[in-house]
């Protein structure tokens, strides 16, 4: 393929992949950087505390985990509800947190929290022993 061939494959790609605001005429290409992501959707009912903390997300040795959002839903109103990078019991970085004497849900949107090589996201209910929703947007990338 030479290179006008080339360009014009470019332009075929980016005019079937584009929008028109027709409001102001400004074009975008489209990008559905979701598509890549995969979703964790659990109700946790059991006691998930202290030594029953639990990893939810297991992430293998030479891979990364990035999250991009969180949304937390708790049924009751006591404890704090934590998420965390862990590499094998080891805490890292906080991903999310909800006290739910506060509030009973938090989304977290557009972020990109990277863990460590191998890191695992676990979840620790701190006291509560209600029914907690978690749901969890994130990719799993190799480390190179």
């Amino acid at each position: 393929m030479g290179p006008t061939q080339a360009l014009n494959a470019i332009r075929k790609l980016l005019t079937l992949n584009s929008v028109t605001n027709t409001k102001n005429d400004l074009e975008a290409i489209l990008v559905d950087a979701q598509s890549i992501e995969s979703t964790y959707s659990q109700e946790i009912t059991t006691d998930k505390s202290g030594a029953n903390s639990e990893v939810i997300i297991d992430c293998p040795d030479d891979h990364r985990l990035i999250v991009h959002d969180v949304f937390l839903s708790a049924a009751g109103n006591v404890g704090e509800i934590k998420l965390d990078f862990d590499d094998d019991g080891d805490a890292g970085d906080p991903v999310a947190r909800l006290y739910t004497s506060q509030f009973n849900r938090a989304s977290f949107s557009n972020m990109t929290l990277k863990g460590e090589e191998g890191e695992d996201i676990e979840f620790d209910g701190n006291g509560s022993s209600d029914s907690i929703f978690v749901v969890i947007n994130y990719i799993e990338v190799e480390v190179e």
